[in-house]
């Protein structure tokens, strides 16, 4: 079987996550949420990071 690259697309839209599981807890939840906000920031800071020696190095 070859996979292309639209059927790659296909399995990851599918097994990424569209919410938050149900069944947790209304404090785990805001845990969750916070974690994946501070994630979200970090992964930008990082990002941003990268932008500026890419820039500063040529």
């Amino acid at each position: 079987m070859s996979s292309s690259p639209e059927k790659l697309l296909e399995q990851l839209a599918s097994t990424e996550p569209k919410a938050i599981p149900q069944p947790i807890l209304c404090q785990s939840q805001k845990h969750w949420i916070s974690m994946i906000n501070f994630q979200g920031e970090q992964a930008h800071e990082i990002h941003k990071g990268l932008l500026y020696q890419e820039t500063g190095s040529t």
